[in-house]
């Protein structure tokens, strides 16, 4: 189950409006819900505020949220270095 601070960190990474991007995910994984369509935005805000529980759902977006969060490390990693060239050139 999805702890609140955990859901902190869900909306810090991917942002208040996550539920897109979470279907988006699963889709691509092919994780569907019991009738075989996509989750609704209602199902992924359920998982995420904890009154929901699906350990294939919950895996999927700790997944999203450690490659969206490696994703932002590094742009800022970048960022920094080009920065830093610059005030040395």
């Amino acid at each position: 189950m999805i702890t609140e601070t955990f859901k902190d960190i869900i909306t810090r990474v991917l942002g208040v409006q996550y539920s897109n991007k979470i279907i988006n995910h699963l889709e691509e994984k092919g994780i569907r819900n019991s009738d075989g369509r996509p989750f609704s935005n209602e199902s992924i805000r359920l998982f995420v505020n904890g009154y929901r529980d699906n350990r294939e759902v919950e895996s999927a977006i700790v997944e999203l949220v450690e490659k969206e969060s490696q994703a932002a490390k590094q742009l800022s990693e970048r960022i920094e270095r080009v920065v830093e060239s610059e005030k040395s050139a």
